[in-house]
Parts: structure tokens; C-alpha cells; sequence
């Protein structure tokens, strides 16, 4: 337990006793350098020189000085008060430990790395680009595709659609966002009347894009919102596509009936009677929109107010904010 540091010239014996108390003894010792485990240090003790103390760390000799939580020194029989020897400059005489030249252990890789496109975990770097293509360049090849203005203000509301999808399930809102914008830039130009899985719309635009490098889990939830392509829908990106797209064509429909012909006056309630009528708003398949929801594991009315809240928040960019009030309308010759 204990080391001797003056050459072996002397004997230091140590006992453990009630309440941490250590009893020291050295003889025949006149060197400095005796040395305790934890800390405790003994210098320059002479015979028959005793310490008594909890946490005792004593420096003696010609200055017969002691630092120590005030235990008592007891020295050729004599009781002295321990006194601090910092002030005085003592160094301590515990060696330094050397450090250790172990190299560092390498990090264990986990068994199972986990999937990007899984719920709950952030995305991965998009495989087609180094980087994401810019909302600009998208809407570029929308407008330079598309030159209907109803069909380019619907793929904006599926974009804002998406959007606040991403938003809610913590996914790449960015990534999200073009997906819907870009899904039907190619409809015009490749209608695909005879609903070809590989010919036509949504393929013919898919070729496009994956020849200039557009991620492929875009292209192919691109894909997989037509049903008759066959691509099965397995990211929860391509089945929030499918959930939205026909939703806001109902939502759009049933905003432009209103007089206001304002999205803000529309509401859950007005949409889920919009859809039992048949006859409304014909082209849209009400099933894909049922479907959809509960792809997503998320009940029919809430799926509804979510899009709804979404377009309502855009509806200036959608078209959909109203028509305008008449006292908004600027006077007319002299004021």
C-alpha cells in the first residue's frame, strides 16, 4: 500500500482505522521523499515521529511545517498545530501518472443502419443530383410544358399540399414540395388517353427527369400516382402524393362554386358533402382519395383539413383567394 522513497534507508507502516483515520510512523528516515498512495506524503520525518489525520498530506523538516484538514502532528513528542505550506511555495511530490499510449478504440458500426425513407428518420442524400434541383428550375418546366393555367395552379396546390404533409410527418419539406409541383408537367403534352403504363403521361415526364438527374425516389413516387403504371407506392413521399392529388381538385372545385369564389369559405364538412355528390366534380375519383387517407394511417377528416389549411394559407399564389372586394376597386375621374 505504501512505497518508500528515500533509497531504503527506512520503514513507513500504515494502519486503517475507525472513521478513515491513517496512523503513520517512519524511523531512521532523515530523506525526503516518502511518499503515501492517495496523496498523502510524508517528508523529512525524523525517529519516533508520529501522524495522526484523515486526508493528510504533511510536509516536515527544517521549516516543521504541515498541511492537512485538521488533523494534530505529534513530533518527538511534542503536539504541534499543522500549519499550511502553500504560501510558502511546497511542491508536491506526487510523481505525475504517465499517460496512456493505448490508441483510441475505433466506433462499432451498428448492426443495422437504418432505412432514409423510413417514418422517423431524416433523409439521405438524394441519389440522382449532388444536389436537390432548385423549385425555379421546377417551375420553369412547368410553365415551359404546361400552358394551361388551371392545370398549373393545380400542381401549385399539390405542391403546398405536400408541403405541409412533410411539415407534419418531419420529412424534407423541400424535397416534398417539388415532388408535387413537378407530378404533372408532362400531362398536357402526353395525356395518355389509353392510360399506357410505359408511354405517355406520368412515364414520358419520369424520362425526362431521370435523364437529367432527378432523385429517383421523386421519379418514382411521380410514377406511382397514376394507378394504371402499376409502381407500387412504398415511400411514404409517393403515397402522400397519391393521398393530396385528387384531393385538391375537390377542394378547388368546391372553393370556385362559392359567390366569394374564395377557398377561405370552404370547410371540412362542405368537402366531405362535395364528395357524396357524384355529379360534382366529376373527374375526380373520390376512391383514390379514401385510399389515400388511409395509406397514410390518417382519418379521412383530418387528411381533408390538412390540404384544406394548406391551400387556405396559399390561396393568393392558388388563385383561390376570392374575388375581389368592390370597395378595393379605385376610383374612376375626378376624386
Amino acid at each position: 500500500m505504501f512505497t518508500d522513497g528515500c533509497g531504503g534507508c527506512g520503514r513507513l507502516w500504515g494502519l486503517w482505522g475507525l472513521r478513515g483515520l491513517w496512523a503513520l510512523r517512519a524511523e531512521g528516515c532523515q530523506l525526503p521523499g516518502l511518499r503515501l498512495r492517495k496523496g498523502y506524503q510524508l517528508s523529512a520525518v525524523g525517529h519516533g515521529t508520529w501522524a495522526m489525520g484523515v486526508k493528510t498530506r504533511a510536509i516536515l523538516g527544517g521549516a516543521g511545517l504541515m498541511e492537512t484538514h485538521g488533523p494534530r502532528l505529534m513530533a518527538q513528542g511534542r503536539e504541534q498545530t499543522a500549519v499550511s505550506p502553500l504560501s510558502l511555495g511546497a511542491e508536491s511530490l506526487e510523481p505525475k501518472r504517465p499517460r496512456s499510449t493505448k490508441p483510441p478504440r475505433p466506433p462499432i458500426p451498428p448492426a443495422n443502419p437504418p432505412n432514409p425513407l423510413d417514418f422517423g428518420f431524416p433523409p439521405a442524400p438524394h441519389s440522382g443530383l449532388m444536389h436537390l434541383p432548385s423549385r425555379s428550375l421546377a417551375l420553369s418546366l412547368v410553365h415551359d410544358w404546361t400552358v394551361s393555367e388551371s392545370l398549373r395552379k393545380h400542381m401549385l396546390s399539390v405542391e403546398c399540399a405536400m408541403m405541409a404533409y412533410a411539415t407534419k410527418l418531419g420529412e424534407d419539406v423541400e424535397l416534398w414540395g417539388l415532388t408535387g409541383l413537378i407530378h404533372d408537367f408532362d400531362y398536357e403534352r402526353y395525356p395518355n388517353a389509353g392510360l399506357a403504363a410505359d408511354a405517355e403521361h406520368p412515364a414520358e415526364g419520369v424520362r425526362y427527369l431521370r435523364a437529367a438527374g432527378w432523385p429517383d425516389e421523386l421519379c418514382e413516387a411521380v410514377l406511382g400516382h397514376a394507378e394504371y403504371t402499376g409502381v407500387a407506392r412504398v415511400t411514404l413521399l409517393a403515397k402522400a402524393l397519391f393521398a393530396v392529388d385528387e384531393l385538391t381538385g375537390l377542394i378547388t372545385a368546391s372553393a370556385l362554386v362559392k359567390p366569394s369564389r374564395a377557398v377561405a369559405d370552404v370547410d371540412v364538412a362542405g368537402v366531405r358533402k362535395k364528395m357524396k355528390d357524384k355529379a360534382f366534380a366529376r373527374g375526380v375519383n373520390r376512391d383514390d382519395i379514401i385510399q389515400g387517407a388511409a395509406a397514410l394511417e390518417i382519418p379521412l377528416d383530418e387528411h381533408i383539413g390538412i390540404v384544406l389549411y394548406a391551400m387556405q394559407a396559399d390561396a393568393a399564389h392558388l388563385g383561390l383567394a376570392g374575388l375581389a372586394s368592390p370597395s378595393s376597386t379605385p376610383p374612376v375621374g375626378d376624386a
